[in-house]
């Protein structure tokens, strides 16, 4: 009998450290996978509400302004800012460190697709332009008085990462939640934010 107790009470913790290790891997699959713990196209006041009550380790905001073919981002903002990475040989998260291109460049979305120019930017616009949003245009990078010029309403996009995920869980729901309502066309989890990657694991 006591035995039987012994062998129940081992299988129990047993699953229990199962359970935690498992846990552990998600959240490391997850970040693997997704940098930025959050990416906002234009914040709506609840939002930025939600966005103002997570501590976040990194945060980088970006204008652009968009016509029938680009999305322009501006170079000086880029230069100041560079977003985070995954670098493709080692997979440690890293800085771009590449030379930021001037041609307009489509996103291919395939990550392991090896003949892209300037990879860096392409994995970092993946992030920065979701493929919900302008799924049509090409990134184009141009001087700060060339996007001065340029007609056309301005947009920001919104990007951080949080050095404890998990902790906000809450707050990406509702995050998420927002977009599917400000983007209509879209599903949850057509979205492919880190909180729909972490909970389909």
């Amino acid at each position: 009998m006591l035995a039987t107790v012994a062998i129940l009470v081992a299988l129990g913790a047993g699953g229990i450290a199962c359970g935690m290790a498992f846990k552990n891997d998600v959240l490391k699959q997850t970040d693997k996978g997704t940098i930025y713990d959050s990416v906002v196209h234009n914040p709506t006041a609840e939002e930025k509400n939600i966005l103002s009550s997570i501590l976040f380790q990194e945060k980088l905001e970006y204008r652009y302004k968009v016509d029938d073919k680009y999305v322009y981002y501006i170079k000086e903002e880029l230069e100041n800012n560079h977003p985070l990475v995954t670098d493709r040989k080692n997979e440690k998260i890293m800085k771009v460190s590449e030379e930021i291109p001037m041609d307009a460049f489509a996103l291919s979305r395939q990550w392991g697709k090896e003949d892209a120019k300037s990879k860096q930017w392409s994995d970092a616009f993946e992030t920065i332009q979701p493929n919900y949003i302008y799924p049509d245009h090409k990134i184009k990078i141009v001087d700060q008085n060339i996007y001065d010029s340029m007609k056309g309403k301005e947009s920001t996009v919104f990007i951080g990462k949080t050095d404890d995920f998990e902790a906000y869980l809450k707050e990406w729901k509702k995050l998420d939640e927002l977009q599917v309502v400000k983007y209509k066309n879209v599903k949850s989890e057509e979205l492919y934010s880190k909180y729909q990657q972490y909970i389909a694991n």
